[in-house]
């Protein structure tokens, strides 16, 4: 673990992570997204996944308005860029996360020590690659990118 936690040779409580995700092609409307979220509760329940995962979640949805994700994601930037007190920057980490194969190979680098998880993958259709400034190609399944605050 690096950054303030490394700094100051101690255990972090949680990593903080910023989810841009959107909506499966299945729970487009309110009510979908309703049941979506109830029946993935341990993936999108603060409480649930800081006790299970030591992971504070947070998310954005891609198929908001864009005024909305523009607001939200330069809240966040302000938020996690910088550490409280000194203001020392802080770096952040991107991962994309909607390929199962991915996961195997995790695991495969972390050896048995690394506890098994398993992850739902959500892929209705081909997601489109982005860039470093965050374009799509196109859209479809749950696609999250995490933002952690405690990396350099």
């Amino acid at each position: 673990m690096a950054g303030r936690s490394l700094l100051e040779a101690k255990e972090p409580n949680d990593l903080d992570t910023v989810s841009f995700i959107y909506r499966p092609l299945h729970a487009l409307q309110l009510v979908d997204w309703a049941a979506f979220l109830a029946a993935h509760q341990h993936l999108v329940h603060r409480g649930q996944v800081k006790m299970n995962f030591r992971l504070d979640v947070l998310f954005v949805e891609l198929n908001g308005h864009p005024e909305t994700i523009v607001e939200a994601t330069r809240y966040y930037m302000g938020l996690f860029s910088h550490r409280r007190g000194d203001d020392i920057w802080k770096g952040m980490l991107k991962a994309r996360l909607e390929n199962a194969a991915d996961d195997t190979d995790a695991v495969a680098i972390l050896g048995p020590a690394a506890p098994a998880r398993t992850v739902v993958h959500e892929r209705n259709e081909k997601v489109g690659a982005r860039s470093c400034k965050g374009r799509s190609s196109g859209r479809g399944g749950l696609v999250r990118s995490h933002y952690g605050s405690r990396c350099t």
